[in-house]
């Protein structure tokens, strides 16, 4: 792995306790393939949860092209795709694509994530059933979504919240298993850890990232429950 690969290796436990579920979760699906099997990251951007997954990853996004995207960080750019690609190891393939209109080959990744994607998207089911055409017989699907169940407003660059059930039905027209369930608990201490890191402010961006540390573990034991409430996030694995 490069530098980078191992710092934010080290740095794992202390990240968004959404992306450590996610890195976790790839890791687990990867040891039914072998290194040489492919993994797509739609709208990956810069994909750090996919770091150290035992898998050939192949990222794409849509182009950074609306004002919107450069002001909330959405969509891909040249410099964001050559700054990956100069820093990962176990990334392939960094490409635009819109997966309502894929050019992918079908049949090709035995796993698809699309990390707080669907949201984005005016044609959902086009975009779900392609993800299952690119997908290996076997292969799996993990997404992540808000949790529309607690935050039925959309916010305003997303087309909508899905509850848990909307979301399983619409997964389930095109996917033999379907899990669902609500992650990240609206906490205080999830809500400190939120400051971005700077280097300007290490003290306050060391207690951030030991805040997000300790909201993973929380989260991890069961602490607020397994219903919706103040659960920030639907997270969905499916199996073709």
């Amino acid at each position: 792995m490069s530098r980078f690969e191992w710092l934010c290796v080290l740095l794992h436990p202390f990240e968004h306790p959404l992306h450590q579920r996610v890195r976790r979760t790839l890791q687990f699906l990867a040891r039914r393939f072998d290194r040489t099997s492919r993994q797509l990251d739609v709208g990956g951007r810069r994909s750090n949860y996919t770091i150290n997954v035992p898998l050939q990853v192949w990222i794409t996004d849509v182009p950074r092209e609306k004002a919107l995207q450069h002001a909330l960080d959405l969509g891909a750019t040249d410099a964001i795709r050559d700054a990956v690609l100069g820093r990962r190891t176990n990334v392939v393939s960094y490409t635009y694509d819109d997966m309502t209109r894929t050019s992918l080959p079908s049949s090709h990744f035995s796993v698809v994530s699309a990390i707080e994607v669907l949201e984005h998207v005016d044609e959902d089911e086009l975009f779900v059933r392609n993800v299952a055409k690119v997908l290996v017989p076997g292969g799996y699907f993990l997404m992540t979504t808000p949790n529309g169940d607690f935050l039925p407003k959309p916010y305003p660059d997303h087309r909508r919240h899905y509850r848990a059930e909307q979301l399983a039905t619409l997964l389930r027209r095109h996917f033999a298993s379907v899990s669902v369930d609500y992650f990240v608990n609206r906490t205080r201490l999830f809500s400190f850890g939120l400051h971005r890191p700077s280097t300007t402010s290490p003290i306050r961006s060391l207690l951030g990232m030991l805040a997000f540390g300790l909201a993973s573990i929380l989260d991890r034991l069961g602490y607020g429950g397994k219903g919706p409430d103040r659960k920030l996030h639907l997270f969905a694995v499916c199996k073709k």
